[in-house]
């Protein structure tokens, strides 16, 4: 009850009753004022109300789509007002709803209420995504989080093609499947995290560096000259059409911030991060704050954080340890490690943090209101010639948690989405020799195919 108090706002309508119609005064309704998503209204009369099912179903809350929202009812105040209280999970954020109180409402005196009353409400939407920004993304969250082998602009999918581990080709092509171009080869190299921007593809490359192997952020033109490095031991690059945001392997994973490039390198925070999101002005990353992970250096489970893209006003979303992050719209899905690797949400304020699936996922990319995600809830066994293991297979389901549909009885990683098209890496073990190969299947789960005999055709 504390909770409503807290956020309580009184509707001033004074609405007057009598046996034979009369006028009915209401005044200070406030059209169009924003409130917080779980804002309590209070409605005073001037004669006590008894709150029965038919003032239940004469006061009404509908959204924008005119779809009604399951509020509570309450008496108040001894039975001279009625509480309205907000669904349980609050308002949608954003969102535009309309408060309707019936003329069918009697008091307990048996007075009617003359005059039905309308008023609308909005509920902000404190996420500060600042107005009139079109930030320029180089991928979508859910294709960074999961190796970023594909990504498109216009009228083109980029993508790497690969049959082994250890061996990376940069291609492009028009979403048709014509006009086939190899931009550039790298061999005995791993190219990852495709990121277009403008003319320029940038890209991750595994190499050697001057201690160890490490990832190197490189670009190049999208008719393949110019190939550049712009930055060292750079890896989860997110790149908008002004920045590079990444974590600096050479400073203990920190969260840097660069011009595209690679000069004005900046810290925004001491975390050791693992995977990176953008949203408008808000960077979301998760970072390993337990002792046990960074002593296994596993370095994509940990809580989930924003913080500004200046480096200011760090808040902590869930203390959940997720990784396979997806920021879509207000939301930020994950893998939830804590809970057994299930799927959940938690909202860009962190006011809630639910589970969607008892599923167990291996990796996840939300798309155009559906999760894909490697199910490990539904494996299938593999042979590798020493032993067999279980591996997750390729699924789809709404946002929701509903209509679960299995796509492929193959071990799935890496899943990227691109229009109409899946695309993921079924693994292989023969026992001779181990790989990944990579593939495309059609949203409805059908057209499978391989991608890797592009590599052939040039």
């Amino acid at each position: 009850m504390r909770k409503y108090c807290r956020n309580l706002v009184t509707v001033s309508m004074f609405a007057m009753f009598a046996f034979q119609p009369v006028f009915v005064q209401a005044k200070n309704i406030p059209d169009g004022k924003s409130v917080d998503s779980n804002k309590a209204w209070k409605i005073r009369f001037s004669d006590s109300v008894e709150v029965n099912d038919n003032v239940k179903k004469s006061i009404v809350v509908k959204d924008s789509k005119n779809n009604e929202v399951k509020v509570s009812i309450t008496s108040a105040d001894n039975g001279e007002a009625i509480l309205v209280k907000s669904p349980v999970n609050g308002y949608k954020k954003g969102e535009n709803y309309v408060l309707t109180i019936e003329d069918k409402i009697y008091s307990k005196n048996n007075k009617k209420l003359n005059k039905k009353v309308d008023f609308k409400f909005d509920i902000k939407n404190d996420i500060d995504i600042p107005e009139n920004s079109n930030i320029e993304l180089g991928n979508t969250s859910g294709n960074t989080v999961n190796q970023g082998w594909v990504t498109e602009k216009d009228d083109f999918l980029y993508f790497t093609s690969s049959q082994y581990w250890d061996v990376a080709d940069l291609y492009k092509m028009k979403k048709d499947g014509t006009g086939l171009t190899k931009i550039n080869k790298k061999k005995m190299y791993y190219a990852s995290n495709l990121n277009i921007v403008g003319d320029w593809l940038y890209y991750e490359l595994f190499e050697s560096g001057e201690k160890d192997w490490q990832n190197n952020l490189y670009k190049v033109k999208t008719d393949g000259t110019g190939d550049t490095k712009v930055l060292d031991n750079a890896e989860s690059c997110v790149i908008t059409g002004d920045s590079i945001y990444y974590v600096n392997r050479s400073d203990e994973n920190k969260l840097y911030k660069a011009a595209l490039d690679g000069s004005n390198k900046v810290k925004l925070c001491d975390d050791e991060v693992t995977e990176i999101n953008l949203s408008g002005n808000w960077i979301i990353y998760n970072t390993i704050d337990n002792e046990y992970f960074k002593n296994l250096r596993a370095r994509y489970v940990g809580s989930i954080y924003k913080i500004k893209t200046d480096g200011t006003n760090k808040i902590q979303l869930t203390k959940n340890e997720g990784y396979h992050i997806n920021t879509v719209g207000n939301e930020v899905y994950y893998i939830n490690h804590s809970d057994n690797n299930k799927i959940y949400k938690v909202s860009l304020d962190g006011s809630k943090d639910i589970k969607v699936s008892d599923d167990s996922a291996f990796c996840l990319n939300v798309n155009d209101g559906w999760i894909y995600y490697s199910n490990d809830s539904d494996p299938i066994k593999m042979s590798t010639g020493y032993s067999t293991m279980e591996c997750a297979t390729l699924y789809k389901m709404q946002i929701d948690g509903t209509q679960k549909t299995k796509l492929r009885n193959v071990f799935s990683t890496d899943i990227n989405v691109s229009g109409e098209w899946i695309y993921y890496k079924e693994y292989f073990d023969t026992g001779m020799g181990n790989g990944e190969i990579r593939k495309k299947i059609n949203k409805n789960g059908t057209g499978d195919k391989d991608v890797e005999y592009f590599q052939e055709q040039l």
